[in-house]
């Protein structure tokens, strides 16, 4: 496979920006665009305590790349915005 910068998606090459990508325990950042469409059903026996039952795959070096609930959220809306927005509700609210 390729290698791309460090500032673009190694799947559609989009430049990467503060909210919208995630980065694998190696280090190579993939955009949530791209990981949205990778997501899978985690398999019980190899999921970590902290994963949502939902992961990706790191198109650089294949790893296995488990989401929490927050990253799940994050994905799904694109943006990590959309979490700080949840967070920063929930404590005006309680």
């Amino acid at each position: 496979m390729t290698t791309t910068k460090n500032d673009e998606c190694p799947c559609c090459y989009d430049k990467k920006g503060k909210e919208n990508y995630l980065a694998c325990r190696c280090g190579n950042f993939t955009c949530m665009k791209c990981i949205k469409k990778m997501l899978m059903v985690c398999d019980a026996d190899t999921c970590s305590p902290h994963c949502s039952g939902v992961s990706w795959t790191c198109p650089m070096c294949r790893e296995h790349c488990t989401l929490r609930n927050e990253q799940v959220i994050a994905v799904a809306h694109g943006s990590f915005k959309i979490w700080s927005d949840i967070q920063k509700r929930s404590r005006v609210n309680n």
